[in-house]
């Protein structure tokens, strides 16, 4: 595996790259996406402001073989479709006052692998299926927080994290 990393124009670039080795059974984060650029997108996209914060996610789908066809993400409502996961959103705190780079980075490494998210965050809700993957929480000026989703299979007792 090689990946790449280009900044154009930057004097120093601080990197974090993560690799979670997922089975055919553990649910895909944003494997249902219809709404951005990317097939597959796991992806949390988030904004704020002063007041609030909003966060929308691509639904999840049901795990799969490498090289199978992905299961059909409109296969009706039935407990072995997509509409049988859950999602549960969590929320960490960085330390207060410290915006910096450097402490998001370390602070990030908590908030990516599941048993690491729900040792570290703190469980906001759970969405089933049929809810809305768009969230909004109160912004606090000054302190930085991480949001995470975890999606989960009841049938296999799989999760997997969004990024």
């Amino acid at each position: 595996c090689t990946w790449y990393l280009r900044a154009v124009g930057a004097n120093q670039v601080l990197s974090t790259a993560v690799s979670l080795p997922y089975t055919e059974k553990d649910p895909i984060p944003g494997g249902c996406n219809l709404e951005f650029d990317l097939e597959t997108d796991p992806n949390l996209y988030l904004d704020y402001n002063l007041a609030e914060t909003h966060i929308i996610f691509a639904p999840a789908n049901l795990g799969y073989a490498r090289g199978a066809h992905p299961p059909s993400c409109d296969s009706g409502t039935s407990l072995d479709s997509r509409w049988r996961l859950s999602y549960e959103v969590y929320q960490y705190f960085l330390p207060e006052n410290d915006l910096s780079e450097a402490t998001f980075v370390s602070h990030m490494r908590r908030m990516t692998e599941v048993p690491s998210i729900r040792a570290h965050g703190s469980k906001m809700m759970t969405l089933t299926s049929q809810d809305k993957t768009e969230l909004y929480f109160s912004s606090l000026p000054g302190q930085g927080v991480i949001y995470n989703v975890i999606v989960r299979d009841p049938k296999w007792n799989t999760s997997a994290a969004y990024v």
